[in-house]
Parts: C-alpha cells; sequence; structure tokens
C-alpha cells in the first residue's frame, strides 16, 4: 500500500512542478540523500558507468553549483568517487544567485582544462540567505553545452503550492531532476524528502539494480530497487498525511502569510540606518545585521553576537548567526505559523534597545 501511495504522490508533486507525463520519483531520508540519488543517474547516463565504473574514462566529470550551494553537493560527489573537486563553485551576485555568465564561463574553462562536463545544479533557495538561482537563463547555458540540469529546490519546492509565488521557480519544469523537502516549508515531520525525475525511465536504466529475494510486479515497482536505501520508512504517510490536513489550498496560505511577515522585516531593516541586509529576501528568511556607524567593522561581528545574547535572554527571542561572506549575520526563519507581528516588534523594540545602550 505505501509503494504504490508513494508512486502516486511523487507523480502528483511532479506533476506540480510541471516536469511532464513521464515524471516521477522516490522519497529518501533528507534532502542529502535526493541529490546524491539524482547526481548518481546523472552521472550514469552521460558516462555510461553503471556497470563498469569510472575507471575507463577519458577525462575527469565535474559539475557545476554556485559558491553557496549546499555542502551535500560535495558529499555525493566525494560518494560517487569523482572527489568534492568536482563539483566547480561559480560565482554569485549581490544576492546570492548564480551568475548566469560566470557559469557559462566556467563550463568552457573545464572544456579547456580537458575536463568533462556533465551537470548543473542551480539551487532554488539557498541555505543561509533563501535566494533562487536564475533558473530560465541558467537552462540557456545547459541547453548549450548538453548538460543534465538538477535543481535542488530542497526547501523553495514549496513555492509550487502558493499561486501568488510560484513564478519565483520559473524554469524549473525544464529540469532532468529535482529534490524537494518537504520537511521544510511544508510542515512535515523530519524526515521526509525526494528525488524527482522528469523521465522515471532513466531510474530503470541507469540506476536500478534488481534484488532477486524480491518478488516481481509490475504494477507496484519495488521501490527499493530505484533509490539509494533498500530498506525505508514509511515516510509517505506522514507526506501523505500531511496534504489530507492542509491540503493544497492551506499551504499555499501558510507559504502567503510568511511573505507579509518577511515584507514587515524587510520595512523594518530598510527604516533604520544602524541595520542592513545580506541579500534582498526571496523566501520566508531574511538575513540582516546591527552595523552602525560607531563600530568599526571590523568589531561588527562580535557586536552581533553581543545582540544575538541579548534577544535570547531579555526578549525570549532566538535569532541564529551564521557567517555569510566572511561575517556574521542574523538569520530570521519564518516557518512557525504561530510567528505573528508582535514577535517580529519584540525583536526589533530589543534590537533598538541594546543599539540605543551599546552607542558611545
Amino acid at each position: 500500500m505505501f509503494s504504490e501511495l508513494e508512486v502516486q504522490l511523487t507523480e502528483t508533486i511532479a506533476s506540480e512542478f510541471g516536469l511532464g507525463p513521464d515524471a516521477g520519483g522516490v522519497l529518501a531520508s533528507g534532502g542529502s540523500l535526493a541529490n546524491l540519488h539524482a547526481l548518481s543517474v546523472a552521472r550514469n547516463q552521460a558516462f555510461d558507468v553503471h556497470e563498469g565504473g569510472l575507471a575507463g574514462l577519458d577525462g575527469e566529470p565535474v559539475l557545476f553549483a554556485s559558491e553557496v550551494a549546499h555542502t551535500s553537493l560535495q558529499k555525493a560527489a566525494m560518494l560517487l568517487g569523482l572527489g568534492t573537486d568536482a563539483v566547480v563553485a561559480v560565482e554569485t551576485d549581490a544576492n546570492s544567485r548564480m551568475k548566469p555568465s560566470a557559469l557559462n564561463q566556467a563550463v568552457q574553462q573545464a572544456e579547456r582544462d580537458g575536463l568533462v562536463p556533465f551537470c548543473v545544479v542551480a539551487t532554488a533557495g539557498t541555505t543561509t540567505t533563501g535566494n533562487v538561482d536564475p533558473l530560465p537563463a541558467i537552462l540557456d547555458v545547459v541547453d548549450e553545452h548538453d548538460l543534465w540540469f538538477h535543481v535542488d529546490a530542497a526547501y523553495g519546492g514549496a513555492l509550487v503550492f502558493s499561486e501568488a509565488e510560484r513564478d519565483r521557480l520559473d524554469g524549473i519544469e525544464e529540469a532532468d531532476s529535482v529534490t524537494f523537502n518537504p520537511q521544510k516549508w511544508c510542515y512535515v515531520a523530519k524526515t521526509c524528502a525526494m528525488a524527482l525525475f522528469a523521465d522515471l525511465d532513466v531510474l530503470e536504466e541507469d540506476f536500478r539494480v534488481g534484488a532477486p529475494y524480491m518478488r516481481g510486479d509490475d504494477a507496484i515497482p519495488n521501490l527499493g530497487e530505484l533509490s539509494v536505501q533498500g530498506t525505508r520508512r514509511a515516510e509517505v504517510l506522514k507526506l501523505w498525511l500531511t496534504f489530507q490536513h492542509l491540503g493544497r489550498e492551506g499551504l499555499g496560505e501558510l507559504i502567503d502569510e510568511s511573505y507579509r511577515l518577511i515584507a514587515l522585516i524587510r520595512d523594518r531593516v530598510a527604516d533604520q540606518n544602524v541595520l542592513e541586509l545580506a541579500s534582498e529576501p526571496e523566501m520566508n528568511i531574511v538575513c540582516f545585521r546591527a552595523a552602525p556607524e560607531w563600530c568599526p567593522p571590523n568589531e561588527r561581528d562580535t557586536l552581533n553576537g553581543r545582540l544575538q545574547r541579548y534577544l535570547l535572554s531579555r526578549q525570549d527571542v532566538f535569532v541564529s548567526l551564521p557567517t555569510y561572506r566572511d561575517s556574521r549575520w542574523f538569520r530570521v526563519v519564518l516557518l512557525n505559523p504561530f510567528t505573528d507581528k508582535s514577535t517580529l516588534d519584540r525583536l526589533f523594540d530589543g534590537i533598538e534597545r541594546f543599539l540605543e545602550a551599546e552607542r558611545p
């Protein structure tokens, strides 16, 4: 029953991304495994190494991702025998979005160096700032060089359920594979992720390893033969129950409410010259920091560290403080559906009080 449910539900979600009538996928325990699965298929199809392995290749395979893409790509490359250096980092713009021109130059340079490009990974929802790579422009480069197009939409894939915001994913319908993580913005309990493929037959042709101890059934495939994991938990039940409970409309409302709150934060940051944005927010993540003129640039990381501790102890508000472009930034993730304007008011009131007390 769970196998049949997984087939139906992954096909339905693949159709939400517009991947076509032959699309489908399999569930995985996390986005890292989903990325590994997709890159395995991309590698096997490009080099026909499903059985013979990499030893006979004429050149070293490389793939391309933005310099802020998720580190699971390096892990996948390592596990696939390519090495972490096979992931070529592509320059991003001021908003952490991959530069298509830089991608094209990187592919051309790799070819001149005797390397063999086979895949481009675009990110729809970067880990730290939640930005989305320009998918249509990246697709132009992919098509020019005849490469596999994978979109890591682990976080941002949920946008397909918002009529108001789904156009941020324009171009994803042309992907060969997509990673999607409902355990993030779709509120499914961990773990629940999936690797989707525009042509499900590639799993049969370029990935499947048959298990002779399993009874064959053409109507209900043995998904353990088609996925990285053989024994798998029934993650699909949590996913199905979430859609039964919230539905497409409920998910859309939750996502749209996140954007309303993000706009409030964006306006509050813009109204205070002592604060600055790391990038323009595109999802329910916004990064900013205190950067008053009276604090020297080389002391601002320390200042924001003290501010983080103050907000937690005095305002009962926690925000993370990741390193982004060699500096520390507050990372606010509006994922809790009970977060409201009063919480944001408490956050910014605390910031104002702290900076006023710290001002020389």
